[in-house]
Parts: structure tokens; sequence; C-alpha cells
């Protein structure tokens, strides 16, 4: 405790601020859908989910992971309000590689990078839910206000065992499959809330050659940022997308055939990315992923309206390519009105 001017005492720092919880864990059910409650009423910033396990192949002809291992074993993660309301709806992967992006560091991702038959090897990766806008002048706006809601629930929509390596014959056994998850908390800020932060995903197959495919981008509030990424057959690549453009009314340009390697690179630079987990990468882009942000300089009042706004779409150029599989996946990054 220090003295101000007049001998008036002022207290450092607080007596009861921020709290970290063990909310549970959620075993592994090959493709079901598990639930967990989230406790109710302080400001979530965020939801940690580190998932561990072991593979054990049982037979030489699995060769090669799918791409992120073993992340496409978060099939779906869902951060629902009252039942109904999603306020997060993506995949793992996506969501490994935004924190990455808006942390400005990779977080834990570890599968056998070998393939060893015959032996229970562990894996493991850690994703977060982030409540606060992180890129922000001040990202506590968006803290989530847990008391505007009756009922609070995380979903996680387990993949499948073949979900975990590139098609192909071959046996492998998944054991001690969990997620285990923590919520971050503040008591705190309460009138300072402004908005929910919602992370929503969507894609498009890619069957033809074309200069223009089209993804109407939905108009939920404030559109701050879009994450791409571009997979064939299980596997991300960086050869589907040639340029991508992001245009409202038919005629205003917001990204103006802005080509994905550029992109890239771009992330790679203001972002400052570590150096690439994935084989292929060049220098330090992330293979098969792009980001774009609306915002600028981290001031949200920058950030796209799309509620006002009659029609907002994704334009895509786009080469089809061989594989059996071509899909281009993004991730809408939103602010809207809190307690909606």
């Amino acid at each position: 405790m220090t003295l101000a001017p007049g001998g008036v005492a002022n207290a450092l720092g607080s007596v009861f601020r921020t709290q970290r919880v063990q909310v549970g864990q959620l075993a592994y059910l090959t493709g079901q859908t598990v639930a967990i409650d989230i406790p109710r009423g302080l400001l979530l910033k965020s939801l940690k989910i580190r998932l561990s396990g072991t593979t054990d192949i049982d037979t030489a002809s699995i060769t090669s992971w799918s791409s992120e291992m073993p992340l496409p074993l978060l099939k779906r993660i869902e951060l629902k309000a009252d039942g109904r309301k999603p306020l997060v709806s993506t995949d793992g992967r996506m969501l490994y590689r935004i924190n990455q992006l808006t942390r400005a560091k990779s977080g834990e991702l570890i599968a056998d990078p070998a393939l060893t038959v015959g032996t229970a090897l562990p894996f493991s990766a850690l994703v977060t839910i982030d409540c606060e806008s992180l890129r922000s002048i001040n990202p506590v706006f968006s803290y989530l206000d847990t008391r505007l809601y009756d009922n609070l629930r995380l979903e996680i929509t387990w993949g499948a065992v073949a979900d975990c390596y590139v098609p192909g014959s071959g046996l492998l056994v998944l054991a001690n499959v969990i997620a285990d998850i923590q919520a971050e908390y503040t008591t705190e800020g309460f009138e300072n809330i402004l908005f929910n932060k919602l992370l929503l995903s969507d894609e498009v197959p890619v069957v033809a050659t074309s200069t223009a495919l089209r993804l109407p981008v939905p108009r939920n509030g404030l559109l701050q940022s879009i994450l791409f990424r571009t997979d064939r057959d299980a596997v991300v690549v960086n050869d589907i997308i040639n340029n991508i453009t992001l245009r409202s009314e038919n005629s205003v340009l917001h990204m103006d055939h802005l080509t994905w390697a550029t992109l890239q690179s771009c992330n790679a630079q203001e972002y400052q990315l570590d150096p690439p987990y994935l084989a292929g990468s060049i220098g330090q882009r992330i293979n098969g992923y792009a980001f774009h942000e609306l915002a600028e300089d981290f001031d949200f009042t920058t950030s796209l309206d799309t509620a006002a706004l009659n029609t907002l779409d994704l334009l895509f150029d786009v080469t089809v390519g061989g594989g059996t599989s071509r899909l281009i996946k993004v991730l809408y990054t939103f602010l809207e009105p809190a307690g909606r």
C-alpha cells in the first residue's frame, strides 16, 4: 500500500480478480458429441482445452499423419449459450492456428513423427478459446459476461480414428484420449463489456477450376478478421487458392485479388510467426493457411460493419488440381453487441 498526496492510502494489486478454474475432462468417444457445463457468474477471459492420449500403429501401411495431428480428433468445438446461441463453432485445427496468429506463438502440438509401429506413444495439443480481443487496443471489452445466460456449454465432437492419418489401409489404436478443460475468469470490468466475440466457421468444396468461386459471408456484426485453410484429401496445400477477393454490395472491394503466397508471407512478418511446424512450409509461412484482418491499427471501430451491408461475398480464384476432396475452410471473427 502507498500513500497518495494528502496521506490517502492507495491499494496496489487486487484481493480477488483473476481466477483460473479446472472445469473438468471429456473422454474420447469416436464420432460422438460430448459436452460439459462452463461455470457462470464472472467474466470469462478464455477456455483452455488440452488434448492428450497415445497412438499405437499396428501395421506399417500408415505412412503419414493427417495435417496437424492430433488436432483432427477435435472435429468440432462449440461454445453455446442457453443451448442454442453459438459463440464458437469451428474445429481444433482452425482454433490452433488463430491462436498462433493472434498470440504470435505456436502452442503445444506433439505426435510421433516417425509413425512407430507396435509402440504406444503419447500425443498432445493445446487450443484456446479467447473471449478477449487480443489484437485490440482494449482487449477486455469482449470478455464474456456469463451472468447474461442461463447456461453456457462447451461441446466437442470427436473425430474418428481414420481422421488421424492420410487415407489408406492401416490399423491405428488410440488410448487414454481426453480433453482437459480450464477456464480463466476475472471479477472486474463488467462496466467495460461492449461485445461478444464470435468465432464461426464455414466451408466451400472446390469441384472445378474457377475465377470466382463464391462463398457468402454471414452478417453477424463487426467483422474483425478471416482465417483461410485449404485441404486436399485431408492434407493442407498451397495450390488450390490463387487469389482472394472480399466484395460488398457487388462493387466495393475490401480484399482485391490478394494472391495466396504473398498473403501468407505478409502473415509471417506481421504476426511474428514461429518457424513452421508443417513439412513443406516455405520460410515462416504456415502451410495451407492465410489470414487477413479487417480492423486497422488494433481499433475495433474500424472493423467491417456487416449488418450495414446488403451483400458480402468471398470470391476465390481456384485451381482444382488432383485428389478426390478439395476444401476451402474459413474462420470468421465477429464482434456483436454483448448479451444479444
